[in-house]
């Protein structure tokens, strides 16, 4: 039989697999990679407010786990809950620990907030965490664009397009397009 924990994400959505993660969660919820595999699958059957639960109960359980919290984070950015995405995802980037990924996805939330600046700032932490990393480049640009700043935009895009590898990321093209 395969590991539930990791076929969780790959396979199709299923309810009975997810009661299964459910209850070997529920005998050991400190477990995160059990916990992940259990909110990947609630995802997939369409039960997001348990999957956030379940992030939740993780974090209370492991508060010092800094990429569980980004994790938990992010999905409270998915999920529309933009004021307590920032919140987390400040938390984790203060810890002096987080990954790229964290900064860029603070100045997502920055920017859903409507404070530009700020998500611009997240965003060239990001960059100074992993130079040249094309998905903050485009972020730059299109918080420029929201902001209104169209020259600015475009040229962050422009800069972005020139880089080796922008090919592979077609939506830099569009922002380009629609900037």
């Amino acid at each position: 039989a395969a590991d539930p924990l990791t076929t969780a994400s790959t396979n199709e959505p299923s309810f009975q697999k997810t009661a299964e993660l459910g209850e070997m969660w529920k005998s050991n919820p400190k477990d995160v990679k059990l916990g992940l595999a259990y909110a990947d699958s609630l995802a997939q059957i369409g039960q997001g407010e348990q999957r956030m639960q379940v992030y939740e109960r993780l974090v209370s359980q492991n508060p010092t786990d800094i990429t569980l919290k980004a994790t938990y984070g992010k999905a409270m950015l998915e999920n529309g809950r933009t004021g307590e995405a920032i919140a987390v995802l400040e938390d984790v980037t203060a810890s002096g620990k987080a990954d790229w990924k964290a900064h860029s996805a603070l100045g997502s939330a920055y920017d859903q907030d409507g404070q530009h600046p700020r998500a611009r700032q997240s965003y060239e932490k990001a960059l100074a965490l992993r130079p040249g990393e094309l998905s903050a480049m485009n972020n730059i640009g299109m918080s420029y664009s929201l902001e209104g700043d169209l020259g600015k935009a475009e040229k962050v895009l422009r800069d972005a397009m020139a880089q080796p590898g922008s090919a592979k990321l077609p939506r830099i093209r569009q922002n380009l397009a629609l900037v």
